[in-house]
């Protein structure tokens, strides 16, 4: 039961507090945040330092927006304080939809674009994609090969893929659909009859593999978080063609590193111009590959979140100090060494 879980993090965590003072706690979801609010009332004054919130597609961001707003005016009230005194978030588009956050700039790479306003005390540090999507050989496969898959329960998204398979299949195009991601009791048979593979990849390596056979990927639903695996097709090289909304749209620009559709049916044609195109799936999945480089590096998201933790800047040999040498779009660190 949810429930219990919660209350037996609480009591972990209070137990934590207990044993011995913690400077700061990070805690992942909001009501992991509420749980530290908790705490803070129960832990004997020995409470965090510093509460660190990271939302990873909160409902109480997206259907459950209400509740999260009622939630936290019920914290102020009661205490006086925030269940969190900093955010640090994985995709901007998740500040837009905080409630009670100012705006300021957030801290940027060198050499990248001015980032989007960003609310007060909200840190952006872009979820990262292993290093193996990026160094794994492109192989495409000898016919068409579409990938396609989500990290939830993906019903629409399988019905999607269900009748882009099937029109996909034509005698002209031959073009075979293959899901990764998860797989759930009622998505399965709807995948199956459509003659769509479905893989269990249980791991980065395996995942990318599958992706360097692929001709496109095709994110076919709306998410309301971090679309993980178009970031991790865009490392891969691979052209992609995404539903439009806030989430895909911050990854992807319409026409330059890939594709964003307003429904099913331009979804069928974009990915079918990209199947007939060698030469446009070589321009847009460079571009997309040149973008998660310079967005999703691992390294780049340990500094981002050290900066958002308010680490001190590494010094130099000279005593001064210095900020972090972080990479560029074209793989270099900032001063120009290459990688």
């Amino acid at each position: 039961m949810p429930w219990r879980r919660w209350q037996a993090a609480r009591a972990r965590l209070v137990a934590a507090l207990q044993e011995s003072p913690q400077a700061a706690v990070h805690v992942h979801g909001f009501v992991a945040a509420l749980v530290a609010l908790r705490v803070h009332a129960r832990a004997g004054g020995r409470t965090p330092g510093v509460v660190y919130y990271s939302p990873h597609g909160s409902a109480s961001l997206g259907r459950l927006r209400t509740l999260g707003v009622v939630l936290q005016w019920l914290a102020r009230t009661l205490t006086g304080a925030a269940p969190f005194d900093r955010v640090i978030t994985c995709c901007a588009v998740e500040s837009r939809l905080l409630p009670g956050f100012g705006s300021s700039t957030a801290p940027r790479s060198a050499g990248t674009q001015p980032p989007a306003r960003l609310p007060a005390e909200v840190h952006l540090a872009e979820s990262p994609v292993a290093r193996c999507f990026f160094v794994q050989p492109r192989r495409p496969a000898t016919e068409p090969l579409v990938l396609a898959g989500v990290l939830d329960e993906g019903i629409a998204a399988a019905e999607r893929m269900a009748r882009l398979a099937v029109l996909l299949g034509d005698e002209v195009l031959h073009t075979r659909v293959r899901w990764v991601g998860l797989v759930r009791p009622k998505t399965a048979p709807l995948l199956r009859a459509a003659g769509i593979d479905t893989l269990a990849v249980g791991d980065d390596k395996a995942l990318a593999g599958r992706m360097a056979e692929a001709w496109v990927f095709v994110a076919p639903v709306a998410t309301t978080r971090f679309p993980l695996l178009l970031a991790q097709a865009m490392a891969s090289r691979l052209p992609c063609v995404a539903l439009a909304s806030p989430f895909n749209a911050a990854l992807l620009k319409d026409g330059e590193s890939g594709f964003l559709c307003r429904d099913a049916e331009q979804m069928l044609a974009r990915t079918r111009e990209l199947v007939e195109s060698a030469p446009l799936r070589e321009r847009l999945g460079r571009a997309a590959r040149q973008e998660a480089a310079r967005r999703f590096d691992e390294s780049l998201f340990r500094q981002a979140v050290l900066l958002g933790y308010g680490a001190p800047a590494r010094r130099t040999p000279g005593g001064g100090a210095a900020e972090p040498a972080l990479r560029t779009a074209a793989g270099r660190a900032a001063g120009g060494g290459a990688r």
